[in-house]
């Protein structure tokens, strides 16, 4: 069972720009000029936030991450809860996420024990975001232990309102 749904235009070519490869008519106006990416004097650009995916199924990682990094983030992935709570303990694990993306049904430790432990571990205040075939029959205890709950398949629109949600976007 896959849990996300394709990325919009996966696989098509962008549309043309209106008038024509040559980006339109000739209007007698003048362009404005192109904005110049940032330059070493404007100082370091700021690092990427990062989001854990938890996800045992490979294709819906590698979904997840498209996703993800669509909206701007870099990823990291684990398979299970139990992968999940060793990158976290790991020296700045804690510090190194800005996120966590958990599937509710994994093998090892599911995503409702992996979040337990999460809070567990003092990290209330970092977000944890479930993806749930079952979203709308989740129990009001476990519903506390997640910062939201997204139904699958989820969908970047879906993912950004909750990100928006968060600040973090």
């Amino acid at each position: 069972e896959l849990f996300f749904e394709p990325l919009a235009g996966a696989g098509r070519p962008p549309p043309p720009p209106a008038g024509g490869a040559a980006g339109g008519a000739v209007t007698g106006k003048i362009a404005p000029a192109p904005i110049s990416p940032p330059s070493a004097a404007d100082g370091p650009a700021p690092p990427k936030l990062t989001c854990l995916i938890v996800e045992d199924n490979s294709v819906c990682q590698k979904v997840a991450q498209k996703m993800i990094q669509r909206l701007g983030f870099d990823t990291v992935c684990a398979n299970h809860g139990g992968e999940c709570m060793e990158l976290l303990k790991a020296e700045g694990g804690s510090e190194r996420f800005a996120f966590i993306l958990m599937d509710f049904r994994m093998p090892v430790m599911d995503g409702i024990q992996a979040t337990r432990a999460v809070r567990d571990m003092g990290l209330t205040a970092l977000p944890v975001i479930a993806l749930s075939a079952e979203a709308e029959h989740v129990d009001d205890e476990t519903r506390s232990l997640f910062t939201d709950i997204l139904n699958k398949p989820c969908n970047v629109p879906a993912l950004k309102k909750a990100l928006t949600q968060l600040t973090l976007l």
